[in-house]
């Protein structure tokens, strides 16, 4: 299949009968977010289709039920999505791309693309993001953050992705000028977000601890992600361990608007 900036596709599968159709969602949004970052079409081609993508397994963080896909580079994660999120982010494409355009720096995903795939009866959209961990060497530990309590624990033993209340007791520390910028980054990205009515988004926090690793800074679109010199300290002011780690940053799953399906999960 070649790059078209076309709407529709229409594919046959070897062997198969039934034509399998793919929408290019809001193309021309799209290309103009990845020009506003800097990603241009062949390259972003050239990701998704230059080798084997991997994954295809629920998600490590949370109780969805959709599907994760990694391109063969690392660069680009495929989701799938329910039709609603897909809604929700086309609705706010020129907003965000604006957004992206004044805070190069944010800790937002990147959407890069949304798709729908229908093959005979079944039917999915999907978006592509930029990798937020792209660079991560082998990690030690990740978390998924959204800043409450309530259900917000996992069995360590049983899940690679921990939650609130397992960071309970760890503090993360940089320089005061990272330290800052992250804080101010941070305000500015969760404003944007609450100005857009999303709601249950994640901070994705994850450690490489140095003494397993030797890292390199990758350049990415943000200059808060790709990994940043820090120290962990576990054990609260009671014998507290401190290591220096690599920490990995980005907020994501940021598709969700607070409407009656939140209001009545809340009630």
């Amino acid at each position: 299949v070649r790059y078209l900036p076309k709407v529709d596709m229409e594919l046959r599968t070897p062997g198969e009968s039934e034509f399998s159709s793919m929408t290019v969602l809001s193309p021309f949004l799209f290309d103009s977010v990845r020009t506003t970052i800097g990603l241009d079409r062949d390259s972003y081609f050239a990701s998704l289709t230059g080798g084997d993508m991997s994954g295809g397994g629920k998600e490590a963080s949370g109780k969805s039920g959709e599907l994760f896909f990694m391109t063969h580079d690392g660069r680009f994660i495929l989701k799938t999505v329910t039709d609603g999120e897909v809604d929700s982010l086309v609705s706010m494409l020129l907003p965000y791309k604006e957004y992206l355009a004044a805070n190069p720096d944010s800790l937002l995903t990147r959407y890069v693309g949304a798709y729908r795939m229908k093959c005979g009866s079944f039917e999915t959209g999907f978006v592509v993001m930029n990798n937020v961990f792209i660079g991560a060497p082998n990690l030690d530990v990740m978390y998924d953050l959204k800043g409450t309590t309530e259900d917000r624990w996992v069995d360590p033993t049983k899940h690679s992705c921990l939650k609130d209340n397992n960071f309970r007791g760890t503090t993360l520390f940089t320089s005061d000028d990272i330290a800052r910028t992250i804080h101010a980054q941070l305000r500015k990205d969760t404003t944007f977000l609450q100005g857009r009515g999303i709601m249950d988004y994640s901070l994705m926090v994850a450690i490489a601890r140095k003494e397993h690793v030797e890292w390199t800074q990758t350049a990415t679109w943000s200059k808060l992600m790709g990994g940043l010199p820090s120290t962990e300290c576990e054990g609260g002011t009671v014998a507290p361990v401190s290591r220096s780690c690599i920490v990995f940053l980005g907020i994501v799953d940021m598709l969700v608007t607070y409407g009656v399906k939140k209001i009545a999960a809340n009630a």
